[in-house]
């Protein structure tokens, strides 16, 4: 994101008879796209760049046309962006950290895992906590 929008401001400011630029702001002449999932086109993924940059993507080819004030846009909301991005991601972190752990009791009978709830029986471990898991969400969305 960082060397991406920069370079888009490029590409604005170049010639208009240039192949890059022709190729860069072209559509699709006939035809249109299919409906459903797309692969992302680079003006697609350029357009999301900028929204989550707080940068107003109708307006990114007047922005861009002074190259100074671009560049300064462009490294001032992007670090915004990073930084937004860096306490979300230590918040979420920091949350999973606090969240405490579960404890299984493991109910063995004659050497093999029973469910207390169920009487179901187990192998191993996993499927056991997996099952018990799945007895608490069960318990969760019907109270």
């Amino acid at each position: 994101m960082r060397r991406q929008l920069p370079w888009c401001g490029h590409h604005s400011r170049i010639p208009d008879e240039r192949v890059t630029k022709r190729i860069f702001f072209s559509e699709l002449q006939n035809g249109k796209r299919k409906q459903g999932g797309q692969f992302l086109r680079y003006k697609d993924v350029q357009k999301r760049h900028m929204k989550r940059c707080h940068i107003e993507p109708s307006k990114w080819e007047d922005l861009a046309a002074n190259r100074s004030e671009w560049r300064r846009l462009v490294r001032v909301q992007v670090s915004s962006f990073e930084e937004e991005r860096r306490l979300k991601l230590d918040t979420r972190r920091d949350e999973l950290k606090v969240k405490a752990h579960r404890r299984h009791h493991y109910n063995y009978v004659n050497g093999v895992l029973s469910c207390d709830q169920c009487g179901r029986n187990f192998i191993n471990k996993i499927g056991y906590c997996s099952h018990v898991r799945a007895h608490e969400r069960a318990h969760r969305v019907n109270n």
